[in-house]
């Protein structure tokens, strides 16, 4: 008799999911005026993707500035006169309320603005095309898919009986068929719910 390691493991068939996955839509309705990616080219997180004509809401934008600076000089004569009593505290908070309605306007015109451009949200690989230039969006309508394949997850799940074991931070061999390279990941997350009818749990490495 000689004295050896006892390997106990607990096979599983598992599926390779990307780290994020998302469906890139649209948030402003509005003319296609611009598309800055190839299908299947890699992008970075904040890189413009797609553009929407925001022609009518840059002159907005202009407007509401040219009214905040005669409000903003109107304020300023109108703080002096009020140091010197020259005004009632009223005709001053008027003033300061016009002034900070336009503020609010522009703030809420360089949101519109933002939700005119498309940008990725994390780096990754970006799919097919799902509009043309000079289309028209609406809100939701799906552009693209992006998908960040930098890292992997596999997710499997085994038999219920195995739940009580410490799985979280646990080590998972694996092999995919489009390699005979065996590789390797640690369990992070248990789902806490039992399939009724399969009586398995969830992981995921």
């Amino acid at each position: 008799a000689k004295e050896q390691k006892l390997v106990s493991s607990i096979p599983a068939v598992g599926t390779l999911l990307p780290n994020e996955e998302v469906d890139l839509t649209a948030e402003s309705a509005g003319k296609v005026v611009g598309i800055y990616f190839e299908e299947g080219s890699r992008v970075k997180k904040g890189d413009l993707l797609l553009k929407v004509d925001d022609s009518d809401l840059l002159a907005q934008h202009q407007r509401a500035s040219f009214q905040r600076k005669l409000l903003e000089e109107k304020l300023n004569r109108q703080r002096v006169l009020f140091e010197q009593e020259a005004v009632s505290r009223e005709e001053y908070d008027q003033v300061q309320t016009d002034f900070n309605m336009v503020e609010a306007d522009i703030a809420l015109l360089d949101v519109k603005i933002a939700k005119t451009e498309l940008r990725a949200p994390f780096d990754g690989l970006i799919g097919f095309r799902e509009v043309s230039l000079g289309a028209y969006l609406q809100p939701g309508v799906l552009v693209s898919r992006l998908v960040d394949d930098n890292r992997l997850k596999v997710e499997f799940s085994i038999p219920e009986k195995y739940a009580g074991l410490p799985l979280i931070n646990s080590k998972v061999s694996f092999t995919i068929e489009a390699s005979d390279k065996e590789f390797t990941a640690t369990v992070y997350a248990v789902d806490p719910r039992i399939d009724p009818e399969t009586r398995t749990i969830m992981l995921r490495a």
